[in-house]
C-alpha cells in the first residue's frame, strides 16, 4: 500500500513509529483511536560523517504536524536526550500538552526555559505510577529501572486494546539511584491482557542479563585506589546512576570531584534537587585547579566523541581548565554509539600519547546497559504475556533479533516496523497496513532541514570529492581571454611545485576549450560559464578520478 493510500479508521487503534527504527536516538511514536493520536517521546540522535557540519538528527514530524488539532497529547517517558532532546525544537509543530513525570519534568522546563515559546507549552506533571486521560486514551506510568531516574513504561488502554510501551528499561535489582522494575505491576498486567508490547530492541542480540549498576561500585573503587595522578571518568551526562557510582568511590578514596560540561552539571542539580545523590564532594573548576593531582576526579561530557563536548577539548589539549597527562587515568565508562567509532578512537589515541592511562569497558567492569539483554527480554515476555511484540528502538539487526526472540518465547504475532510504517492492533492480532511519511531531519546550526538538502549535499561532495574556483575574464570580441584565476580546496597543495605545475596545466586546459567555442556560443555568458564547469571537472576527472565542485565565474570586459 503506498503512503497516500494509508486510510485510518475512526474507531481503529494503529501504532506508527515515525523515529527510533532502524537507527538509535531519534525517538518519535504515534498511537491512533477514535480519531486522535497520541505521540510517545521525542529525541534526538546524533548525527555521523555522512552530514558534515550536522552534529543533531530529529524525526520528521511532518505527517501528525498536518492533524496538529487532533494530537491530544505528548508523552516523555524518561529525561534521556534520544526521548526528550527534540522536544524544544519541534513542538511548535506539534502544539499539544505534555506530560512527564516529576524528574523529567524538571529537565524539561530548564529545556524549555531556553526556549522563546516554552512558557506557551502546556505542562502537565504526573506522579510516579500515575495514570491519565488524554483524550480516548487511558494510560498508567509503570516505574521501570533504567540509568536516569523516573523511567516509565506506559501502558496504554484504547477501546479494548491494551498496549504496552516499554521506553527504555532493564531488570535491575538494586540501582543506584531510581526504582526497580514494579514486576507486580508487570505480572498483574499479564494477567489483564497485554494485546501488543512495543518494546526496546538495543540489546535484544546480547546473550544473558545487562546487569546491576551497584556491581560496578568495586572496580570503580578498585581504579580509584590505584590512580596516583588525577582521574578522569567520561559518561553520558544524564546517566545519574553512573554519576553516583564515582561520587561513592570519590568518597571512598578521600577525592573530590569535579563536574566539567554543562549539561552534565545540570543533570546533577536536577538530581540534587530531588535528593538523589550527594554533592557535598563536588568542587567547581576553579577549586579543582587548587587540589593535589592524588585528589581530584574529573567527570566529563564528550563520550562519544562529540567536537564541543568536553573530553575532545581535554585530549587535544585544548580545555582552559581541564588537563590529562602523564601519570593520570581516563576512564570510558560508556558504550560507543554506532557511527561514532572513530571519532571516540581518535580520542583516546590522543590521550593514550599524553601519558594518559586509557581505561575501557573492555579492561574493567566499569559500564552496564541500562537496556534488556536477552534473558530479560524473555522475562518481560513471561511476565506480561502479550499477544503481539512490536521491536523498536534500535537498528534492523536489533529489532530483528528481538521479533526472533518473540518467535521463540511462541508470541503469536509480530511485525518488524520501520519508521513510517502503520501497525493495526486488535484484540486477536496485529497487522501491518500501510506506510506514512517518516524521515530524519539534521539540526543544521539553527535551521531544521532535510537530510537530503541541498546544502547538506553539497556539503558532504565537498567533504568528499573538493572544490575548484575559477574566475575568468573575457571581451566580448571572440576568444579575447584577458586572464583566468584558479584556487583549490581539499584538491591540491598550491603551495608545492607539483600543485604550481598543476594549476598551470589547467589553466592552460581551460584557455584551449575556450577557443572551441563559436562566436554565437561567446556572446552566451551561461554557455561560457559551462564550458568552464566541464573543461575543469573533467581534468580532475582523469588526473584524480574524482569530480569536484566547479564553481565558475564569468566576468566579461565591458570596454
Amino acid at each position: 500500500m503506498s503512503k497516500a493510500q494509508v486510510k485510518f479508521d475512526k474507531k481503529s487503534v494503529y501504532f506508527v513509529p515515525l523515529g527510533g527504527c532502524g537507527h538509535f536516538g531519534a525517538n518519535l511514536n504515534l498511537y491512533h483511536y477514535d480519531g486522535q493520536w497520541l505521540a510517545l517521546d521525542c529525541g534526538m540522535g546524533f548525527a555521523d560523517e555522512r552530514y558534515p557540519g550536522v552534529d543533531i538528527l530529529l524525526p520528521d514530524p511532518s505527517f501528525i504536524e498536518k492533524q496538529q488539532d487532533k494530537l491530544a497529547g505528548l508523552i516523555i517517558t524518561h529525561a534521556h536526550e534520544d526521548h526528550i532532546g527534540g522536544v524544544v525544537q519541534l513542538w511548535p509543530q506539534l502544539k499539544c500538552p505534555v506530560y512527564a513525570t516529576p524528574f523529567t519534568m524538571e529537565a524539561l522546563k530548564r529545556k524549555l526555559d531556553e526556549a522563546p515559546y516554552g512558557k506557551d507549552v502546556p505542562l502537565i506533571e504526573i506522579p510516579n505510577m500515575g495514570k491519565a486521560d488524554i483524550g480516548p486514551f487511558k494510560t498508567e506510568w509503570v516505574n521501570m529501572a533504567h540509568s536516569i531516574p523516573d523511567t516509565s513504561s506506559i501502558i496504554i488502554k484504547a477501546g479494548d486494546v491494551t498496549i504496552f510501551h516499554s521506553g527504555d528499561w532493564h531488570f535491575d535489582p538494586k540501582p543506584t539511584v531510581g526504582h526497580s522494575c514494579d514486576e507486580a505491576r508487570l505480572t498483574q498486567l499479564g494477567k489483564e491482557g497485554v494485546h501488543a508490547y512495543v518494546g526496546d530492541s538495543t540489546n535484544a542480540g546480547v546473550p544473558g542479563v545487562s546487569g546491576s549498576e551497584s556491581d560496578l561500585h568495586d572496580d570503580f573503587l578498585k581504579l580509584f585506589k590505584r590512580a596516583k595522578g588525577k582521574i578522569g571518568v567520561t559518561l553520558f551526562s544524564s546517566n545519574i546512576g553512573r554519576l553516583q557510582t564515582v561520587l561513592t568511590a570519590a568518597e571512598e578514596t578521600k577525592r573530590y570531584v569535579c563536574l566539567v560540561g554543562r549539561s552534565l552539571k545540570n543533570m546533577a542539580d536536577i538530581a540534587t534537587q530531588f535528593d538523589l545523590i550527594d554533592t557535598s564532594h563536588i568542587l567547581t573548576e576553579d577549586q579543582a585547579a587548587h587540589m593535589s593531582n592524588n585528589q581530584i576526579v574529573y567527570v566529563m561530557t564528550g563520550s562519544q566523541g562529540e567536537a564541543r563536548a568536553q573530553l575532545p577539548k581535554v585530549a587535544k589539549g585544548e580545555h582552559p581548565t581541564v588537563s590529562l597527562g602523564q601519570g593520570d587515568m581516563l576512564i570510558f565508562s560508556a558504550r560507543a554509539i554506532p557511527g561514532n567509532e572513530r571519532a571516540i578512537t581518535d580520542m583516546r589515541n590522543q590521550l593514550t600519547i599524553s601519558g594518559v592511562e586509557v581505561v575501557t569497558p573492555r579492561d574493567h567492569h566499569i559500564h552496564i546497559s541500562g537496556h534488556p539483554a536477552q534473558d530479560e527480554v524473555l522475562k518481560m515476555f513471561d511476565l506480561i504475556k502479550p499477544n503481539a511484540v512490536i521491536p523498536v528502538h534500535g537498528e534492523y539487526a536489533m529489532q530483528l533479533a528481538h521479533q526472533n526472540l518473540a518467535k521463540k518465547n511462541k508470541v503469536p504475532f509480530s511485525i518488524l516496523p520501520e519508521n513510517g510504517t502503520v501497525v493495526k492492533i486488535t484484540k486477536d492480532k496485529i497487522e501491518q497496513v500501510g506506510q506514512v511519511e517518516a524521515n530524519l531531519l539534521a539540526f543544521d546550526q539553527k535551521r531544521i532541514l532535510p537530510l537530503d538538502h541541498p546544502s547538506i549535499r553539497e556539503r558532504r561532495k565537498l567533504s568528499f570529492n573538493g572544490t575548484a574556483f575559477v574566475t575568468v575574464l573575457i571581451g566580448h570580441a571572440l576568444h579575447d581571454i584577458f586572464d583566468i584565476q584558479l584556487s583549490t580546496l581539499g584538491l591540491l597543495d598550491e603551495e608545492s611545485d607539483e600543485g604550481v605545475e598543476v594549476l598551470e596545466e589547467i589553466i592552460d586546459t581551460i584557455g584551449q576549450d575556450l577557443l572551441t567555442l563559436s562566436n554565437k556560443e561567446w556572446q552566451n555568458d551561461a554557455m561560457v560559464e559551462e564550458k568552464i564547469r566541464v573543461s575543469t571537472r573533467r581534468y580532475f576527472r582523469d588526473w584524480l578520478g574524482i569530480k569536484p565542485i566547479i564553481i565558475a565565474h564569468l566576468v566579461r570586459d565591458s570596454d
